[in-house]
Formats: C-alpha cells, structure tokens, sequence
C-alpha cells in the first residue's frame, strides 16, 4: 500500500456530553465540515441507558440530550427542503426559505453532498 488517506475534513464522532451543550454555538459560528469546530459526524451516547438500567448518567439527561442531537442532525437535513426546528428541543418545525410554487429548485444549491453552487442534477 503506497499512500493511507486520513480523513481530517470532519469531526468523525464525540462525546454526547461535550457537544448537545454547545449545538446553538456551532450552529452561529461555525459550519459542517473544515473550520476550528467541525460539526460532529456521529455524537455517541456511551454511558447512557434509557431503558432505565443502571447508567453512569440521569435517564431525562440523556434523553434530552437524544433528542438536542437528533433535531441538530435533522436540522441539517431539512435545511435542503427549507425548512427547521423551531429549536432543538422543539419536534415542530418551521419555514425558513418560501419555496411553495418550486420547493425542489433551489435543493442542488442547498446540499450538503456538493459543493456550494454545484447543481445536484444535470441541465440539458
């Protein structure tokens, strides 16, 4: 094997504790991927049980923190279709961009897969 690739342009996984505190803060100064802060690729819950067993942390703790990540995640997701969380400890949702009469035009700008201003599909 002549050359080892190691992936540096994501924060690849962390500590629940260190990061569902802090999401409002990465979300107004940093962006996904390259920066002083990158966005966590996956947030683990090692040390939670929300089944109730014995765990090394409160059970409400870790579920609020559960669902801090996962709106944070689907925030991410749902910024392509214009839309958010009204906060992350919010199920509801709201508009951020008005895209009713085309609300698929704009996706190739706003995914993450691209880079930005490279369209996702193909003009012919």
């Amino acid at each position: 094997m002549d050359k080892v690739f190691v992936e540096n342009s994501f924060y690849l996984h962390g500590f629940w504790e260190g990061l569902v505190d802090r999401y409002e803060e990465m979300i107004e100064k940093y962006h996904p991927g390259l920066g002083d802060e990158r966005w966590p690729f996956v947030t683990h819950f090692v040390g939670c049980k929300p089944c109730g067993s014995y765990g090394d942390y409160p059970v409400e703790r870790c579920l609020k923190s559960m669902e801090r990540a996962f709106n944070f995640a689907d925030n991410q997701v749902l910024n392509l279709y214009g839309f958010r969380h009204r906060g992350l400890v919010s199920p509801n949702i709201k508009r951020i961009r008005n895209e009713t009469d085309t609300p698929l035009v704009n996706v190739g700008w706003f995914d993450i897969r691209h880079t930005a201003g490279q369209s996702s599909g193909s003009k012919s």
